[in-house]
């Protein structure tokens, strides 16, 4: 809004009611706001050529209302310019015998500025210089952050009254906010605070906050606002509003997660891999890219002898074999039936060797029922990124040839190609 605050532009002409309300005096600045050069005014000028014909009627009718009172008149109106824009004008005027003195305030930009205060009110109020936002009937919270002793008051409406749930010290730094900010988005929020402060603009962003009573973390939506000094402009506060998100957070989370994710073990599933390895082989990254690709080793079997609900459980414990050895720096999708794939991003040749390793050892280890023995094995095919064009299927024919051929040169083991 600020880029409407500019200094007011103000003109003064005079009249002659005598002489068809022609214009016979002007200041400079009168030819600058209207458009009518001084050979237009020479010509014979008439101020009703300065309202727009539609409004004429109406303008005369309220400048004889207000003489009739005084001999001064004061009312906004809309000003014709020789182009034909319209400009928005504050008239005051005063009758000398036959002549009326005209001084007129180009508002064009307040009233604008007026227009988006109005659409800003409908959520604001402004007293004292900070922002109260209109709650009443809902859970939004008030946050109100003062810049220059780094303290956040965090309000809500309670009964018809705002009452102050959190101070929030220091709020410009991580402990401030321990414990109420989720500590992975604690960047999110001081981030977003930071940018507010040295750009001056508003924002909005997601994250989950614990604040008042609440025991447990909810997804809340934050929009934060300004206001500056009025006399330096220099931003003195913060304000904003926290809206929670969480119902639908969970359900988009829900959505994605289906998208994204196999039913069974809540690994990826292949299409989400697909995309999440050609997006990782665009770059060029420092470390190196491995496709490993795994399946069980008579997994038929298990089905044939104790049953699919079986098989389902040995698919899920090696899923969490996976976890467990290469969740922290791969990520891992089951590409269907007993079929696994881990792609490695930015690791050393170190790591996935060992990852390699342990996985045909480790699930060796598995045990679902201790009524049952079952033995469980796999064949792994390893390959690393070599060419510039290898994308997700370049590494998923070499992975998978590779775990052919470990399956065909005896099973329980890997190989790389």
């Amino acid at each position: 809004m600020t880029r409407y605050m500019e200094k007011v532009r103000y003109s003064k002409y005079t009249v002659d009611l005598n002489d068809d309300f022609k214009i016979i005096e002007y200041d400079s600045f009168f030819t600058k706001l209207t458009g009518y050069s001084d050979e237009d005014i020479a010509l014979g000028l008439s101020q009703e050529q300065l309202i727009f014909p539609e409004e004429w009627q109406v303008y005369t009718n309220a400048l004889r209302k207000a003489l009739e009172k005084s001999k001064e008149a004061c009312f906004d109106h809309k000003l014709r310019t020789k182009s034909g824009r319209s400009v928005s004008v504050i008239c005051f005027g005063s009758v000398d015998g036959n002549l009326i003195h005209v001084f007129i305030a180009d508002i064009t930009d307040i009233k604008l500025l007026k227009n988006e205060v109005k659409k800003m009110r409908e959520q604001i109020d402004i007293q004292n210089s900070q922002m109260r936002m209109i709650l009443e009937g809902t859970e939004e919270k008030i946050i109100n952050y003062h810049i220059g002793d780094d303290v956040c008051f965090i309000y809500a409406v309670e009964n018809d009254k705002y009452v102050e749930i959190e101070r929030i010290e220091k709020a410009s730094e991580p402990d401030g906010w321990n414990g109420k900010i989720y500590p992975s988005d604690m960047n999110v929020l001081l981030n977003n605070f930071n940018y507010v402060r040295e750009t001056g603009r508003d924002t909005a962003f997601e994250c989950r906050i614990k604040i008042g009573s609440r025991e447990d973390f909810v997804w809340g939506n934050i929009n934060l606002y300004t206001i500056s000094d009025e006399n330096t402009g220099k931003l003195k506060e913060i304000i904003g509003r926290i809206r929670s998100i969480h119902k639908e957070k969970l359900v988009y989370i829900e959505l994605r997660n289906r998208a994204e994710r196999d039913y069974l073990t809540g690994l990826y599933n292949q299409v989400y891999f697909k995309k999440y390895i050609d997006r990782c082989l665009e770059v060029e990254d420092d470390g190196e890219s491995a496709f490993l690709m795994m399946d069980l080793d008579d997994f038929k079997n298990i089905n044939d002898n104790y049953g699919h609900y079986m098989g389902d459980k040995v698919i899920i414990c090696v899923a969490e074999m996976l976890n467990n050895i290469c969740g922290s720096f791969a990520k891992i999708c089951r590409m269907g039936g007993d079929e696994f794939a881990v792609f490695f991003n930015r690791s050393t040749a170190g790591e996935i060797y060992d990852a390699a390793n342990r996985i045909c050892s480790e699930i060796t280890s598995i045990s679902i029922d201790h009524t049952i023995e079952l033995s469980v094995t796999s064949s792994v095919g390893l390959t690393f990124r070599r060419y510039e064009d290898d994308d997700f299927f370049a590494l998923y024919k070499r992975a998978d040839k590779a775990m052919y051929e470990a399956k065909n040169t005896g099973k329980d083991k890997w190989v790389e190609i």
